[in-house]
């Protein structure tokens, strides 16, 4: 134990540390005050259409992405870019989740039964 301790401790200066970026819990709280806002939204057929990234139209976001997950559809309405949100210069993060933040709160949502 104590050997494995003086190796972390050698290697502090190679981890990589990153400095928090706002809080985890209003990137969750988002995408439901979101999913209540646009409840009545209605989705084409084949659920396909214009949907926000996080960092502009139809431009993968760089760094860590979640994949797509077929559980809790009735979130993936929360990334399509509707008549409101294509009207505004600027895009209201309590309105319009990017695909990853909607991914991120179906993982949290997956552990509630835990």
């Amino acid at each position: 134990m104590v050997l494995a301790l003086v190796l972390f401790f050698l290697g502090w200066r190679l981890y990589r540390r990153q400095v928090p970026s706002g809080s985890p819990l209003t990137r969750v709280a988002q995408v439901f005050v979101a999913a209540c806002r646009k409840r009545r939204l209605t989705v084409s057929q084949d659920g396909h259409g214009e949907c926000w990234d996080g960092e502009g139209m139809g431009v993968q976001p760089s760094g860590r992405t979640l994949t797509h997950t077929n559980q809790f559809k009735f979130l993936d309405k929360l990334t399509f870019i509707d008549d409101l949100d294509a009207s505004n210069t600027t895009i209201n993060n309590w309105r319009l989740c990017s695909v990853n933040q909607v991914e991120e709160a179906k993982t949290l949502l997956r552990l509630i039964p835990i």
